[in-house]
């Protein structure tokens, strides 16, 4: 029997996704291999692609990895949701490898849905990459370990077949992984782009001073990379102190293997600097940062918030390049993926592996002479990486096109309230005109009001001054008439 197998993954325009997936499907075929199974159908699907008919068709389910257990602000519960419900329907295996966990909130209902995916009697096995605890949370009646695995990503070395960085073939610019600024106020970190746009100048501004040569790069994400050009407009940086546009893994990994120490933001460019034996330091933004250093060996190259400045990344990694840079951890970090994954085909693809009896798991040296030997072709995932940054370019752009749409139909009701309250104004001014008209009437009529009155009131005041004479002189007869007839009576009064 020819085992049909599905491989679910992450995918976007952030290509650690896509060496996520170019990995897990190489060291799948290693172990399918070392198994003797020759006859095997693969089929790669994104997780928010996977439809039901995709899901019947196959014989077992492989979450390749990546970090999937999420609620909070990544839809990745709904889908898990929705293949672990068609896998149960139809008695299909699932298998979640090396998984990472974002921390359980029994109160949240998202965090509820992903709980009950994951106990569904399909999903057979799961394997973490990080955060332990937190997954004993969402499966708590599971009494056997949860294997701790590594990041297929750490085989990138010899799945990309690339040359190893060691010290004393260290030579290449310092690589700086760059992503745009807000990418993470979902974390509770509040970055904005002016922040970060700051940060990054004073950064490339201290390694001038020590002439030390550097390189801006995205991890290929088509936000990360307006961000990007729009830094090195704004602070006019030279084109060969930054990466020419990354658009497939092949071209991210080419990318960071010709640096000789890196400072990153994404995750799996550290991931891929590690498995290419390349010092980095860390931005910790999530816990999946932190919990990755600590599994190699590197807690104290991982930066907390509080230490996002130009100087102590600085002086962190003038201590990084004057260190001792053997890599840790021991080969059996690498095995603990492939070891995991040939457990899981033994068990539920028992029907078809016809291992001998005398079979040991391969050797370290063994998987990677195997890798190199049969590497992985990936003119098929870079056409798909291309594509999809192609499909993500145009989904934007859609985006902007609408919300320009939605800026204009805005505009023209502002407009038409504009065009309102102008003739409305117009009115006023009419009214306004009229009412000064009125005004300058009745200020008239009281102006003429004012003369009448200063008229009459001169007019009474000549009448009060002839009246006043007139008094006068009624007043001199009457004194006269009676000064007459005091001396009349007088006279009559001598005889």
């Amino acid at each position: 029997m020819s085992p049909r197998i599905l491989i679910v993954a992450v995918s976007g325009d952030n290509y650690g996704d896509t060496v996520i997936r170019v990995c897990f499907n190489a060291l799948l075929k290693v172990a399918l291999k070392n198994l003797s199974v020759n006859d095997y159908q693969i089929t790669n699907a994104a997780i928010d692609e996977t439809s039901k008919e995709l899901i019947i068709a196959h014989d077992i389910i492989f979450f390749a990895g990546g970090g999937i257990i999420k609620y909070k602000y990544q839809s990745f519960y709904n889908r898990i949701d929705y293949i672990t419900s068609i896998a149960e329907e139809y008695n299909i295996p699932v298998i979640l490898s090396s998984v990472g966990v974002e921390s359980y909130d029994e109160n949240n209902d998202n965090c509820c849905i992903l709980k009950n995916a994951l106990q569904r009697t399909c999903v057979k096995s799961i394997s973490i990459r990080d955060d332990l605890d937190s997954i004993k949370k969402y499966l708590p009646e599971i009494e056997s370990d949860i294997p701790i695995v590594c990041d297929p990503a750490v085989w990138t070395q010899h799945v990309y077949g690339m040359g190893d960085k060691s010290e004393g073939n260290r030579k290449g610019p310092i690589g700086i992984n760059v992503v745009r600024g807000g990418l993470f106020k979902d974390n509770e970190i509040i970055w904005d782009k002016k922040a970060e746009m700051a940060f990054l100048k004073d950064l490339i501004d201290l390694l001038g001073q020590e002439n030390l040569d550097y390189r801006l790069f995205t991890n290929g994400c088509f936000l990360d990379d307006i961000f990007l050009n729009d830094f090195c407009a704004t602070y006019d940086i030279p084109n060969e102190n930054r990466a020419p546009q990354i658009n497939d893994s092949q071209a991210l990994v080419q990318e960071i293997e010709s640096f000789s120490y890196l400072i990153a933001f994404r995750l799996h460019a550290s991931i891929i600097a590690f498995s290419l034996n390349i010092p980095s330091i860390a931005m910790a933004w999530n816990d999946k940062v932190s919990f990755f250093y600590q599994i190699i060996g590197f807690p104290d190259r991982v930066l907390s918030f509080k230490d996002w400045k130009a100087d102590v990344v600085f002086d962190r990694l003038n201590n990084l390049m004057q260190t001792n840079h053997i890599r840790l951890p021991h080969e059996d970090y690498y095995l603990s993926l492939y070891s995991y994954l040939v457990d899981c085909i033994k068990q539920y693809c028992s029907d078809c592996t016809h291992p001998p009896s005398s079979m040991q798991v391969s050797s370290y040296q063994q998987i990677v002479e195997m890798l190199r030997a049969d590497k992985e072709s990936l003119s098929t995932y870079n056409r798909f990486d291309i594509n999809k940054k192609i499909l993500e370019s145009e989904r934007h752009y859609r985006a902007r096109m609408k919300e320009i749409a939605k800026r204009d139909n805005q505009l023209s009701k502002l407009n038409k309230r504009v065009t309102d309250y102008e003739e409305s104004l117009n009115a006023y001014k009419e009214q306004e005109f009229v009412f000064k008209m009125r005004i300058s009437e009745l200020e008239r009529i009281n102006n003429d009001k004012d003369a009448r009155i200063i008229t009459m009131n001169a007019q009474i005041d000549k009448l009060n001054q002839i009246f006043i004479l007139r008094c006068m002189n009624f007043m001199k007869r009457i004194s006269r008439s009676v000064k007459r007839r005091i001396s009349r009576l007088f006279r009559i009064k001598k005889h």
